[in-house]
């Protein structure tokens, strides 16, 4: 075989390879982008779980412990359903609250009462709003990972999640910070 013809079957097979050499690049995107999605849910359902936990003894209110309570069944199971989706794609859940989520638990967890009450109902507006835009950003790409198809199937939740805690706000006299928190680009719970 002369040199040309070598050439020319080199280039063959180059151009032949590179649709899956692309395909493979773009699945480790995904999972890149997967793997900073999963970070930020895992991180939202724990300190939810665990706001709702301190809501439990820190609240006044029936109606902000009642939503507390749904907060921790809730965040608890999705964490778990999380997990399940993130084993399937190889991606790690993180061993604890980011800086920003344990600086809100400290916060919260020096107020007691009334006072407790709407900064708790306030930072659940904040951290549902940044959440859902968080979850909507995750289910833009067309991959449909198994952690994709679990931010579809958990955004309605959220978004009842983000309803509740309004309605439960406005009871307690909280500020409705929700538009404050769809300006802020970062989709973790509010500070």
């Amino acid at each position: 075989m002369n040199t040309k013809c070598i050439r020319l079957a080199a280039l063959a097979g180059i151009f032949a390879l590179s649709p899956l050499v692309l395909a493979d690049s773009d699945k480790d995107a995904s999972n890149t982008q997967d793997q900073k999605f999963v970070t930020k849910a895992w991180t939202i359902n724990t300190a939810e779980a665990r706001l709702g936990k301190l809501a439990q003894s820190n609240a006044s209110n029936g109606d902000v412990k009642e939503f507390a309570q749904q907060m921790i069944k809730d965040h608890e199971d999705l964490n778990q359903q999380l997990k399940d989706a993130a084993d399937k794609e190889g991606d790690a859940l993180p061993t604890d609250l980011d800086q920003e989520h344990t600086d809100l638990y400290n916060r919260l967890s020096n107020l007691s009462g009334a006072d407790f009450d709407k900064a708790y109902m306030s930072a659940m507006i904040k951290g549902h709003t940044k959440a859902i835009a968080a979850f909507n950003d995750e289910i833009k790409t067309p991959s449909q990972t198994p952690v994709e198809l679990w931010a579809e199937q958990t955004l309605p939740k959220l978004k009842m999640h983000a309803e509740m805690a309004k309605k439960t706000a406005k009871e307690v006299g909280a500020p409705d910070d929700s538009a404050a928190a769809q300006a802020n680009e970062e989709p973790a719970m509010g500070k």
